[in-house]
C-alpha cells in the first residue's frame, strides 16, 4: 500500500455507494411513516456501512496515512451488523418475539473499550501517560487480542447467520396459500435481507481466513466493500419498486372502503385517535387491509364462527392464517369496534333470524346457546345493549309485524 493519496475508478465507485448510504439512510431516519422504528435500524445499518466504506476508500487511497485520526474508529463495527440486522428482521417480522438488543451488543462495547486508548493516542499525539501505562505493557499481547477480537466477529457474523435463518423460516411457515400479498412481500424482504447477511458473513470469514493463512494480503478487501455496495443499492432498489417495505399504511377513507368491499351496514370505519397511535407504526397496508377485512365477513358470515362460545381473536387469526396483530388492526381501524363487539354484534344478528324462526317458539335460552352466548343474562343484556329492547320484547315485535 503506497502512502501517496489518490483515487482510482474502484475508490470513487465506492465513494459513491458510501454516498447514497448516507442518503438513504437520512431518507430513513427523517420518513415518519410506516414502521418507523424498524426504518430507523435500517437506517443505522445503512449508515455504518456507508461510513465504514468512507474509511475504506481513505485507507484504499492513502489518506488514511494522512489523517491518522481516522484510523481505529471502525474496527468495533463489525459487532454491529449482525445484532442490527437480526433486531432488524424481529422488528419487521409480525410475528413478535422478545429481543434484548444490549446484551448483543456487548461484544461492540468491549472492543469500543480497548480501542478508546488508541484513539486518544491518535487525536493527543500519544501522551506519555498513555504509552507508559498502556501501551508498553500491552505490546506483547496486542496481536494476539487484536486476533481474539477478529475471530469473535467472524463467530459472531456466523452465529448470527444461523438464528436469522431460524426466524425467516418461521416465517415462511406463515406463509400458505392464503396469505395476503404484504406478508409475502414482508416474508421476501426478510429472506433477501439473510441472503445478503450470509454472503457477506461467508466474503468476510473468507477474507480473513485468505489474509492469515498468508494467501492474501489485508489490503485486499475489496470483496467487503463490493458485498456492501450491493445492499445499499439492494435497499435502494426496494425502496423504489417495493415502497411498501418502507412508507406509511395507507390512509384508508370510508368511500374507499364501501368502493371495494360488500359488507353488511353494522360495520363502518371508525378510527379514533388512540386507535390511530397504537397502529401508526404497523406495516398493514389499505389494500391488504380492505382484502382480510372481505376475507373475515365472508367466511364469519358462512362458516358462522361466531357459534363457538369459547371463540377468540387467536382462533379466527389461525383460521384466517394470518398474524393476531393485523386482524385486531383490521378489526378496530376498518370495522370500528373492539373484539368483544365485534364478535357480540355478530351473535346479535344470528339471533334476531332465530327469533323469528317458529321452530324456536319461546326457547330464548337455546337460541342464546346456538348462536353463541354462555347464559341467558349475558345474552339478554347484550341484545338489549344493541337493540334497545330484550329478546322477548324483539320476537313479539317481529311476529306482530309479519302478522300484521
Amino acid at each position: 500500500m503506497t502512502e501517496q493519496a489518490s483515487f482510482d475508478t474502484w475508490t470513487i465507485i465506492f465513494l459513491l455507494a458510501a454516498v447514497h448510504g448516507f442518503v438513504i439512510a437520512g431518507l430513513l431516519f427523517f420518513h415518519k411513516r410506516g414502521n418507523i422504528h424498524a426504518n430507523n435500524i435500517l437506517a443505522l445499518i445503512m449508515l455504518l456501512f456507508a461510513v465504514s466504506m468512507v474509511y475504506y476508500v481513505l485507507y484504499w487511497t492513502g489518506y488514511a496515512y494522512v489523517y491518522t485520526w481516522t484510523n481505529n474508529w471502525i474496527d468495533p463495527i463489525p459487532f454491529l451488523y449482525g445484532p442490527l440486522l437480526y433486531y432488524y428482521l424481529v422488528t419487521l417480522n409480525e410475528h413478535k418475539q422478545e429481543f434484548k438488543l444490549k446484551w448483543h451488543l456487548l461484544p461492540f462495547v468491549l472492543h469500543c473499550l480497548f480501542k478508546i486508548p488508541f484513539i486518544i493516542r491518535e487525536l493527543f499525539n500519544k501522551p506519555q501517560w498513555l504509552r507508559e501505562y498502556f501501551f508498553k505493557p500491552l505490546m506483547p499481547y496486542l496481536d494476539q487480542i487484536n486476533l481474539a477480537f477478529i475471530i469473535g466477529q467472524c463467530v459472531s457474523l456466523g452465529v448470527y447467520a444461523v438464528i436469522m435463518y431460524q426466524l425467516v423460516r418461521s416465517n415462511k411457515k406463515a406463509i400458505t396459500t392464503f396469505a395476503i400479498p404484504e406478508e409475502i412481500t414482508t416474508y421476501k424482504w426478510l429472506r433477501n435481507t439473510w441472503i445478503f447477511f450470509v454472503i457477506f458473513s461467508i466474503g468476510t470469514i473468507s477474507y480473513w481466513v485468505l489474509v492469515f493463512a498468508g494467501w492474501l494480503k489485508i489490503e485486499y478487501d475489496y470483496a467487503i466493500s463490493v458485498i456492501m455496495t450491493a445492499f445499499i443499492y439492494l435497499v435502494g432498489y426496494y425502496g423504489f419498486r417495493q415502497p411498501s417495505l418502507f412508507s406509511d399504511r395507507i390512509v384508508m377513507q370510508e368511500t374507499d372502503v364501501q368502493a371495494q368491499i360488500t359488507s353488511t351496514p353494522i360495520f363502518t370505519l371508525t378510527t379514533s385517535e388512540s386507535t390511530y397511535k397504537k397502529y401508526k407504526n404497523s406495516s398493514l397496508k389499505a389494500e391488504t387491509a380492505l382484502a382480510l377485512k372481505k376475507r373475515l365477513l365472508e367466511r364469519m358470515q358462512t362458516e358462522k364462527w361466531y357459534c363457538d362460545n369459547t371463540l377468540k381473536i387467536q382462533d379466527i387469526a389461525v383460521k384466517l392464517e394470518v398474524s393476531t396483530h393485523h386482524l385486531s388492526q383490521v378489526i378496530n381501524e376498518l370495522c370500528g369496534q373492539t373484539w368483544s363487539d365485534f364478535i357480540t354484534e355478530f351473535r346479535i344478528e344470528a339471533a334476531k333470524q332465530l327469533l323469528t324462526n317458529p321452530d324456536y317458539g319461546d326457547k330464548i335460552l337455546a337460541i342464546a346457546f346456538d348462536c353463541g352466548f354462555n347464559n341467558k343474562a349475558t345474552f339478554n343484556a347484550a341484545f338489549k345493549k344493541m337493540t334497545g329492547m330484550s329478546p322477548s320484547s324483539y320476537r313479539k315485535q317481529a311476529s306482530t309485524k309479519a302478522t300484521g
